[in-house]
């Protein structure tokens, strides 16, 4: 089979143009200046990689429900169908805290920090510090380690039913889920009471609300107490 030969002036012409505006586009695609990537931000109030920020705020709410950990005994009185019965109850208790941070991202992928987790329980007020550690699955996922200390109080034996005491030690969590939403996550602790004997234990599963709906709650609660500080103050008036 015979090759064409390109002899005619118009096809000739054709091709050589065609190359030549191939050939230039080439040229200038190299040559024009690429859009540089946004340098990430200083500080973001939303937890986010290092791509899009150095640092950023840590807002979480937690609910977390008591699983496992040690146990009193608790006697009833002398009276009544339960008269000197023993049962066993856990010393410590399931609860509800905001914690409040700050992280620097120190690789793409990873961010160390440090918080204080503010909250309650049965027994009374809990408050932590500690360090912590998010190894980021996409720029909105990430799972969590977390340890440091912990203050709060543990049911005992007490004469008339049980007591509360002080308690201080050790607490460590780790945790999974969208950051700016929600996750799920495991905590446990190990507390002393004075003297550093008999220690309490705790092991506690729960939900970890991100910055949104902690924010959005916050407000809630915040409105709902505004309106009824007005309400009660209002029909203290109309009494006066």
């Amino acid at each position: 089979m015979r090759v064409p030969r390109l002899r005619h002036p118009v096809v000739l012409c054709a091709v050589a143009a065609a190359c030549a505006g191939l050939h230039a586009g080439k040229a200038l695609a190299q040559a024009s200046p690429q859009p540089e990537p946004a340098a990430p931000r200083a500080y973001c109030p939303e937890g986010r990689p290092a791509r899009e920020c150095r640092v950023f705020l840590v807002v979480e709410g937690r609910l977390y429900r008591q699983l496992a950990g040690s146990r009193y005994a608790y006697r009833h009185g002398p009276f009544g169908p339960r008269a000197n019965e023993v049962e066993r109850h856990l010393e410590l208790s399931g609860y509800v805290a905001y914690e409040l941070g700050v992280m620097v991202n120190t690789a793409p992928d990873r961010a160390f920090g440090a918080s204080l987790l503010l909250g309650a329980d049965e027994t009374g007020e809990r408050l932590g510090m500690k360090g912590r550690y998010r190894g980021w699955l996409s720029p909105t996922a990430a799972w969590d380690v977390g340890a440091g200390v912990l203050g709060t109080k543990r049911r005992v034996t007490g004469e008339f039913g049980h007591e509360y005491v002080t308690a201080a030690g050790l607490t460590g969590d780790v945790s999974i889920g969208l950051t700016e939403w929600v996750g799920i996550g495991v905590q446990g602790d190990l507390l002393f009471s004075q003297g550093g004997r008999d220690p309490a234990t705790g092991l506690y599963a729960g939900a970890k609300l991100g910055g949104r709906p902690t924010g959005a709650l916050t407000g809630f609660i915040v409105s709902f107490a505004t309106v009824m500080i007005i309400i009660f103050v209002g029909s203290g008036a109309d009494v006066g």
